[in-house]
């Protein structure tokens, strides 16, 4: 007999009530041989009907509310706050299908320290919306080893829970098992130019500076060598992101000094240079009589 597997399904919520009856209900069905679930609704500050829901559910589900602190303290908290060995991240938009649980319960109980499935697309009332399937990485696809993601806490975003998978302990259902719910407040917002890649680039330098300052002391399942090629790693998409916000601005002479410190720290860290690395040098020539200098 195996020992019992406790499960945390955290769904992360922000004045989503109208959509949050149908997340906590995909987690509630979650059902598999051994293991125990817990449905844990983080509501950050909803102002909407979230609470009321949440009340109704009272009993079947633990509810953490706090101020409206963003999705990194959100995150930060599910992983804080949840008593599973394992957290299935959820946005209380998106919803899981009724046998997620059972696809990734193979990999639980391996070595692994993340998981990750594929994604639908449903529309504003839930129905699948395209046939396609997307590549997992969003925050509803992923499920972590909470113990290993602690020593990454405090998080900005998900993407600091990839660095679970860089260890080489990552696993992909080769299913999609969640469904990304498409509506009007989640579709990429129009901005000036170059407002979204400066916000990108600033986000994964941050990301970079962690991993420098982890390769010091580095957690039990990572080495000072792989914190440190990783830290160049997102050091170059940093750079990546500012070349892209500086050719969005048509700033020539910046674009030229982003795209070498680009390639630098993609040589520092091992990866050497890609495709898109050339890619991006060609657009930086062919464009540059249109830049501002």
């Amino acid at each position: 007999m195996q020992d019992v597997l406790n499960i945390t399904f955290a769904i992360i919520c922000y004045n989503y009530g109208r959509y949050l009856r149908r997340a906590i209900e995909s987690c509630l069905i979650q059902k598999a041989p051994d293991v125990e679930t817990e449905v844990l609704v983080l509501d950050d500050g909803s102002t909407d009907e979230t609470p009321a829901i949440c009340t109704k559910y009272q009993g079947r589900i633990r509810t953490s509310r706090s101020e409206n602190l963003g999705l990194g303290a959100t995150l930060t908290r599910a992983v804080q706050e949840s008593r599973g060995e394992w957290v299935f991240f959820l946005d209380a938009d998106d919803y899981f299908a009724p046998a997620k649980l059972e696809a990734f319960l193979p990999y639980l109980r391996s070595e692994f320290l993340l998981v990750n499935d594929r994604m639908h697309f449903a529309d504003q009332k839930g129905r699948l919306c395209a046939s396609i399937t997307a590549e997992g990485g969003a925050t509803s696809t992923l499920a972590i080893h909470r113990r290993s993601a602690r020593s990454l806490l405090p998080v900005e975003n998900e993407h600091y829970f990839h660095i679970l998978g860089c260890s080489g302990k990552k696993a992909e259902v080769p299913r999609a098992c969640t469904f990304h719910r498409i509506h009007d407040t989640n579709l990429s917002k129009q901005h000036s130019p170059g407002v979204r890649n400066a916000y990108l680039a600033s986000l994964t330098h941050r990301l970079a500076d962690r991993l420098e300052s982890m390769s010091s002391s580095p957690p039990e399942w990572f080495s000072s060598k792989a914190c440190k090629s990783l830290a160049w790693h997102y050091r170059s998409q940093a750079w990546y992101y500012e070349l892209a916000t500086a050719l969005e601005c048509k700033l020539f002479t910046r674009a030229c000094g982003r795209w070498l410190r680009m390639v630098t720290a993609a040589n520092r860290s091992g990866k050497g240079l890609k495709k898109i690395h050339w890619e991006m040098l060609i657009k930086t020539i062919l464009m540059r009589d249109d830049f501002r200098r």
